[in-house]
């Protein structure tokens, strides 16, 4: 059927096109066309196929002319949809400027939540997502003795194992061997911490240096008389001159003293050069031949439980038949790495999230009693005839544009927090940023992803609000209504339950932060009045290598010690010094030894400690009974031996410990009890354990941490001890120079930093909550005014109206106190390894909790109280 002319005439362009109408185009310019050739001669039919020859395949000129009309469309509405978000974009605006404080409020708020979050995500990203910087660093493992407690194989059969068998179950092996090292500078002898490294540890980790080259295969063949410093090395001693590349320096080790002393530099690390031990400062050559793999690239597509069972399938028979607990068990390099830290940075990112949905459920409150206010405005539009989806459209829009602000802020925000806290946050956590504090900065599309996540956020809360006011069913209320008048119970357009789900969940958020922050902070408490044992206050510490180059023997070793400890000890302001391995701190993880007592106990697992005389004094640990060492307790005198209050109540139970005798398993010497020493905590959280001293003279060590009591200022006098020492012999060096105080407080690091980010957290949600429980209940007034009117003028006192409205918000406060607990109580127990003098359901901590949330509750409730109390029914009444 043609299509009349009209149509065609008065079709809009944006309209589609009719396949009727097509057809009936294409028909008629053939029939034009056939005609014309009917006048040249040509008979009817040979017209029409002559004319359907010259127009072509009709199908395909009706499938071009769609898709020309496919594309007109999408051109259409895609300018349509662009006009439209122009449109909302500036009415959005306008509607903001009227409004200017409530748009900064929820800008502030979302911005600093977000701000939080993402700083907490960029430090759990910086640890367990991104990958350590080393190449292909998901199939890096490290191969780990595992045995039940007690039956580690002796350290002779781990020694038979032939290591070459690696080759057939990794795709490459990396072996470092950490040492001490003392290193002559320019102007100064520095002890300093490195490794004798294999020859495919560059290739492996992916490292090259700065400067110089790496290690040549003749090298690791011959006597390893080339070094590579580190960049902060390279600056401290040498003034980053570049000409000390191919200078030979003198270099001396403390494992491997036969190896050359003067070598030649031929490389400097990085700045940003990381591994995941500090055994960094300088790298000398490995000898050739199989190594224990200190780390591994699997094979492409083997798992590592594939892996680790071919291992031990090739290893454990060379041992001799092992007690079958103990095997080798491979682990991800990150895993390992990270270990310490997953505890704390699950409990950070998990306060950071809370704190996100308390200021998102905050947001979504005061957008939902903004909605009364909006009612007429936007149920007007809607009777007037534009669609529900239009109108949503529009509320969106301005929602995403302030959410996008906030994004922008929250970005802003995380990356100055995260540039800014770089190296704090390694220190704090006590496992330093994998790759370096750089890491933890967020580059461009980070930050921008962090921005559309904010935006996706704000838009996410305030979806119900604008559902709620564009709904169909409130249209003829609001009308109704006088176009905003407001009548009618307490809820108004606003179901009660989404308010109070608001408010009871900000209340539940909130307890729990504040339950994490308190445990956290009684932990701290605890720790802080828990004594150490011994008197870290000024103390200085320093770690001092003596090489065996230089100290033939052990008689030589002790001479030097007590060289270096009266000259030490005669420095301006150091009042006694002495020598231990390990540091009172247990900075050096040492498997503990294993003692047996002439009683005929068994065997009783304790710390073991050389110390020098003056150890007990300088450190004031008490002696409890006996003595302390003394020059006396030397080669050729008694054995002897201190042992801690613990040690000797196992060893001894009821019985007197001094005059008694004590062997270990790793010497069979017996040595006879002189001394019972206070108790020391290592590390400062743990329980006391058993101490067991030997004196420095009847074993007599290389690596010793020389410990000094100072008086005046430490960083001084820590100076005087470095003069010392080098005043000794200009060979030796101290290093690792730091107050005991300093490195105790290190310790508790990671507790700090948990207590005080939750803390901050608890803080901002407390007020957050607090502000949306205020919000509440002043809406409850505004739209209770006439009722409380009314009731006024019946004769209601002020108490019966303030109950009216503190009604509801006890109710809301108890219920979300409710669900806090019980959430609490279910997810504290993540905290359980972090906590110390307290457990995860402290009675006292739960108690004080309720107690503060439930009187901020009471002074968050006091304005809107008194607004309720304040009503004057003859003015309500008379507007009604």
């Amino acid at each position: 059927m043609p299509v009349p002319r009209h149509r065609r005439l008065f079709r809009l362009p944006f309209s589609r096109i009719d396949p009727a109408e097509l057809d009936d185009e294409f028909q008629f310019h053939l029939a034009m066309r056939a005609r014309d050739l009917e006048r040249l001669g040509h008979s009817p039919d040979r017209a029409r196929a002559q004319a359907l020859a010259e127009f072509g395949d009709i199908n395909d000129a009706r499938r071009f002319c769609r898709a020309e009309d496919e594309e007109r469309m999408r051109d259409h509405r895609r300018s349509q949809w662009l006009g439209a978000l122009r449109q909302d974009l500036l009415v959005a605006i306008r509607g903001l400027r009227r409004q200017p404080g409530f748009a900064l409020s929820i800008v502030l708020t979302l911005g600093a939540a977000i701000g939080i979050a993402a700083s907490a995500y960029g430090i759990v990203h910086a640890y367990l997502v991104r990958p350590l910087p080393y190449p292909e660093s998901d199939r890096l493992v490290q191969v780990m003795p595992e045995a039940a407690e007690g039956r580690m194989p002796n350290p002779e059969r781990l020694g038979q194992i032939n290591w070459s068998v690696a080759d057939r179950v990794f795709a490459a092996t990396v072996s470092w061997n950490p040492d001490g090292f003392t290193i002559a500078g320019t102007d100064r002898t520095e002890s300093v911490r490195g490794a004798w490294v294999s020859a495919a540890y560059f290739t492996v980790l992916g490292k090259r240096p700065a400067l110089g080259r790496v290690f040549e295969p003749a090298e690791h063949a011959g006597n390893g008389s080339a070094v590579i410093l580190s960049d902060a090395l390279w600056a401290r001693l040498f003034a980053r001159d570049p000409s000390i590349i191919g200078r030979a320096i003198r270099v001396q080790s403390l494992e491997e003293s036969d190896r050359a002393e003067l070598v030649t530099v031929v490389g400097i690390l990085p700045a940003d050069s990381w591994h995941v031990d500090g055994f960094t400062d300088l790298l000398r050559p490995m000898k050739p031949g199989p190594q224990y793999p200190m780390m591994a690239r699997l094979e492409p597509g083997v798992t590592l439980l594939a892996a680790e069972e071919r291992l031990n399938g090739l290893v454990l028979p060379q041992m001799g038949g092992v007690d079958s607990s103990f095997r080798f068990a491979l682990v991800g390099v990150q895993e390992d790495y990270t270990r310490g830290v997953r505890t704390t940075l699950v409990a950070l990112v998990g306060g950071a999230l809370f704190l996100l949905l308390i200021a998102g459920a905050n947001i979504a409150g005061a957008k939902t009693a903004r909605a009364v206010a909006r009612r007429a405005e936007i149920q007007v539009r809607l009777a007037l005839g534009a669609s529900r989806g239009r109108v949503l459209q529009q509320l969106l829009v301005e929602d995403l544009l302030v959410a996008g602000v906030a994004g922008l802020l929250g970005a802003v925000l995380a990356g100055g927090c995260l540039a800014s806290i770089g190296a704090l946050v390694g220190e704090r956590l006590g496992t330093g940023v994998p790759g370096g504090g750089g890491r933890l900065a967020l580059g461009p599309g980070m930050l921008a992803l962090i921005a559309a996540a904010g935006a996706m956020i704000g838009a996410a809360f305030g979806l119900v609000p604008a559902l709620l006011l564009t709904r169909r069913a409130a249209a003829a209320d609001a009308i109704g209504d006088g176009l905003g008048g407001v009548r009618g119970g307490a809820g108004g357009a606003v179901p009660p339950v989404l308010r109070w789900g608001l408010i009871v969940a900000q209340v539940a958020f909130t307890l729990m932060l504040l339950v994490g922050a308190g445990l956290m902070g009684r932990t701290i408490l605890a720790i802080a009045r828990t004594p150490l044992g011994f008197d870290e206050r000024q103390v200085v510490q320093g770690l001092l290598f003596l090489p065996p180059a230089r100290y033939l023997d052990d008689n030589a070793t002790r001479r030097g010690m007590a060289e270096i400890g009266s000259e030490a000890a005669a420095a301006p302001g150091i009042r006694a010094t002495a020598g231990g391995f390990p540091d009172p701190l247990r900075g050096f993880v040492l498997p503990p030894a294993r003692v047996t007592s002439d009683a005929g106990v068994e065997e009783q697992p304790a710390a073991e400690s050389v110390v020098t005389p003056h150890f007990f004094e300088v450190l004031a640990i008490p002696v409890k009974s006996g003595r302390a060492f003394s020059e006396h307790d030397g080669a050729g005198a008694l054995p002897v031996a201190i042992v801690s209050e613990t040690l000797a109540q196992q060893l001894w139970p009821g019985q007197a410990a001094i005059g008694r005798r004590l062997r270990t398993a790793e010497d069979s010497v017996w040595r006879t009890v002189v001394g019972v020493a206070g108790e020391i905590r290592q590390p400062v959280e743990a329980a006391p354990s058993g101490e067991l001293y030997l004196p420095f003279g009847q074993r007599p060590l290389r690596l010793v941490f020389l410990l000094a009591r100072v008086s005046g200022d430490p960083a001084a006098a820590a100076t005087e001890l470095q003069r010392a020492v080098s005043r000794t012999d200009d060979a030796l060096g101290l290093g690792n120079v730091a107050t005991l105080g300093d490195l105790a407080s290190r310790l508790t690091g990671r507790h700090q930093a948990l207590a005080t980010v939750l803390s901050i957290f608890a803080l901002l949600a407390l007020g957050l909550a607090m502000l949306g429980l205020y919000a509440s209940l002043a809406y409850v007034v505004a739209q209770r005014r006439r009722e409380i009117a009314i009731r006024v003028a019946v004769g209601a006192d002020l108490w019966s109206v303030c109950r009216l409205v503190a009604r509801e918000g006890a109710v809301l406060v108890a219920v979300g106190l409710a669900l806090g607990l019980v959430l609490s109580l279910s997810l504290t127990g993540l905290l359980r390894s972090q906590l110390y003098g307290v457990t995860p359901t402290d009675p006292a901590t739960y108690a004080a909790i309720v107690a503060l949330l439930g009187g901020s509750a009471l002074v968050a409730a006091i304005a809107p109280l008194r607004q309720a109390s304040k009503v004057n029914p003859v003015e309500i009444l008379r507007s009604e």
